[in-house]
């Protein structure tokens, strides 16, 4: 296919690699691209101004508790279809840092089927499932999936002072209409479908959640907020809609989908302040980059080679990338097979070259930990990455792990606090919390927070984490030689 044809197949937009990887980093962002300058900045202030739309219009009061820059690598139009296939629009990675993949100029991640229907985007959806799995660690997926449809076409005013939110996404629209054979009972359920299902699903998380907004709406907050309190998903719509008739909510959709009013409404734009930071990607760098195009492809078509394939030649690209750079953070973090003590040399000089990096300090703490090293100095590691990171509940959690277990309970206590507002639904984060409020006398939180955590594992997880099940049992029998206190 020659270049020309495939510019018009992607309709607008079609940037040409330029052969030099840049990066433009800006508060909640890191993009990375070898796109011209001017598309890598105008992708940075797109990303940005879409996010303050989003949390303009559905979360302007929350504080959300992010705590390391996505990922987001924007390729030319060629090689995003030879990385992911000529189907995929956007790819979204979860992790630590999340990895959005675009391609193109930013003026063609937005896009309407018609002048007189909101514009949706791409991107729009994907930052909102982001956002929604931060906010609401336990959600179905009919939520993530119906919020990131709904958000998806919220819209700058006239004036572009305000953002619109709840205006109707067509394509969803369409989906439910021609996939009527799909149940309120079959989205409920909605765990994972094959593709003659999933386009109706879609359709209906869509409606659903535009159903609860407009004519639900004090039920629907108090579900969101039960879901952000980390509330189990089951437990939550419970509470939230007793008794709901899913046949009868059903047949009210379908009405709905006809003669809905679909009601609009605007909201202050809420910009996000910072510059942005520039500086052209080091031979270090693009290895790092291959790397991750590399084993994000995979994901998206684990079909198409070997896992052991893939892993090889992800630990190809890191080892080029550390070879030409020690310090390299991501790098380091990506290397799992080198020696320990190596991979500590590397932490310790990578905290010494970029000390303002949280990774780089974070690393550095977990394998002075692996080495048994002085406590002091893994507690300084920890405490230099919070300093930069102060919501990553996997240092906040780690620490506190530590201090309870070092008998420093009132020290651990306010991490573990943090850490479970961060990510309450985190086996790991309510094991310590809990060990944490044993040691300060409350059996009550200790046993509910340690039921919480094994009911948050898995089967295969609990046999692999036996430990999750005897400090329950543990915890029990304290308790039951004390009165609690609450």
């Amino acid at each position: 296919m020659s270049r020309a044809i495939l510019c018009l197949l992607l309709t607008v937009g079609c940037a040409s690699s330029t052969g030099v990887w840049r990066e433009v980093s800006s508060p909640h962002f890191v993009v990375r691209t070898d796109l011209d300058a001017d598309v890598a900045r105008r992708a940075a202030a797109t990303l940005e101004l879409n996010r303050s739309m989003l949390v303009s219009a559905a979360w302007p009061k929350t504080d959300i508790p992010e705590w390391a820059r996505t990922e987001v690598y924007v390729l030319d139009g060629a090689e995003h279809q030879r990385w992911f296939g000529e189907k995929i629009e956007s790819v979204s990675i979860g992790g630590v840092p999340e990895q959005f993949y675009f391609y193109g100029d930013p003026g063609r991640w937005e896009s309407r089927s018609d002048l007189a229907v909101s514009p949706v985007s791409t991107l729009r959806f994907q930052l909102a499932v982001r956002m929604s799995r931060i906010l609401y660690p336990d959600c179905p997926r009919w939520f993530s999936q119906g919020i990131a449809r709904f958000l998806e076409t919220v819209h700058l005013s006239a004036d572009g002072g305000s953002v619109v939110m709840g205006a109707v996404n067509i394509s969803e629209l369409r989906n439910y209409a021609q996939h009527r054979t799909v149940s309120l009972a079959d989205l409920l359920a909605w765990a994972d479908s094959d593709d003659s299902t999933r386009w109706g699903l879609d359709g209906m998380s869509w409606l659903f959640v535009h159903w609860l907004a407009n004519t639900q709406s004090e039920r629907f907050s108090r579900y969101r907020l039960a879901l952000m309190r980390g509330a189990g998903a089951q437990a939550a719509f419970a509470a939230a809609f007793p008794g709901l008739d899913l046949q009868a909510t059903d047949q009210e959709l379908f009405r709905y989908s006809k003669h809905g009013e679909y009601g609009e409404i605007s909201a202050p734009l809420l910009p996000t302040p910072g510059a942005g930071a520039e500086r052209l990607l080091t031979p270090s760098d693009l290895h790092v980059v291959r790397a991750r195009l590399t084993a994000a492809a995979w994901m998206m078509n684990p079909g198409s080679v070997s896992r052991e394939s893939m892993n090889a030649k992800v630990r190809e690209q890191v080892d080029m990338s550390l070879a030409l750079d020690s310090t390299n953070v991501t790098a380091q973090w990506l290397d799992t097979w080198s020696p320990v003590a190596q991979r500590l040399s590397r932490a310790q000089a990578a905290c010494q070259a970029h000390p303002e990096d949280s990774r780089a300090w974070q690393l550095l703490g977990g394998l002075l930990n692996d080495t048994e090293a002085k406590f002091a100095e893994v507690e300084n590691a920890y405490r230099r990455s919070l300093a930069l990171a102060p919501n990553n509940p996997d240092v906040l959690n780690d620490l506190a792990w530590m201090l309870q277990g070092q008998g420093r309970w009132s020290a651990a206590m306010p991490l573990a606090m943090k850490a479970i507002k961060v990510a309450p639904n985190s086996p790991a984060v309510l094991d310590t919390y809990a060990a944490v409020m044993l040691k300060a006398g409350s059996c009550t939180n200790a046993l509910a927070a340690q039921q919480r955590a094994l009911d948050r594992l898995s089967p295969a997880s609990r046999k692999e984490n036996p430990g999750y099940e005897q400090h329950l049992e543990e915890y029990r029998a304290a308790c039951a030689q004390r009165r609690p206190r609450r």
